[in-house]
């Protein structure tokens, strides 16, 4: 604190030959006040209480981080098969040609997106049906484009592993 002071000091000195400015004196010291604070704020004993009664609770958190991690793969692991399942089984269906895909409820609402043609875009519907995302309209395009119920059984699926069962 001391060497900082005099820092402090030798600077006001030499700014008032340099730049004759209050401000910068003000600039300087609001400065070294943040470099100060850190050192303050590890020093004070509600802050080491602080650290002492959430230990348990980071460490717990970090120790967790693993079978998240975990977890996470899992899911992932499991969107890429339905993605790829998707791919094989939908691919091309969904198209501006289509009669019943533009008069049905998906191509009404505008979910053309939303689609399996390629792996990115079977796994971004994959994502969105994940979160139960008017899951009956993007159902309702690839039944109109299939023209089969089978597609429901796809998405019935998907809602039974992906969101009941890994999430």
């Amino acid at each position: 604190t001391i060497i900082i002071l005099l820092v402090f000091i030798l600077n006001c000195v030499n700014s008032n030959f340099i730049y004759n400015d209050k401000q910068y004196d003000l600039r300087v010291l609001v400065l070294i006040r943040v470099i100060i604070y850190p050192r303050n704020l590890l020093q004070t004993k509600r802050f080491t209480m602080y650290r002492r009664r959430y230990k348990h609770a980071f460490e717990h958190a970090f120790n967790g981080a693993g079978h998240f991690i975990f977890l996470l793969i899992f899911l992932l692991v499991f969107m890429y098969i339905f993605s790829s399942l998707g791919v094989q089984i939908f691919g091309g269906t969904i198209n501006y040609n289509n009669i019943n895909i533009i008069t049905s409820l998906y191509g009404v609402s505008g979910y053309w997106p939303l689609n399996f043609n390629d792996l990115c875009s079977g796994f971004v519907t994959i994502f969105v049906l994940l979160h139960v995302n008017n899951m009956h309209v993007t159902t309702s395009g690839f039944v109109a484009g299939s023209n089969t119920l089978w597609a429901e059984l796809f998405f019935a699926v998907w809602y039974i592993v992906g969101v009941l069962f890994l999430l």
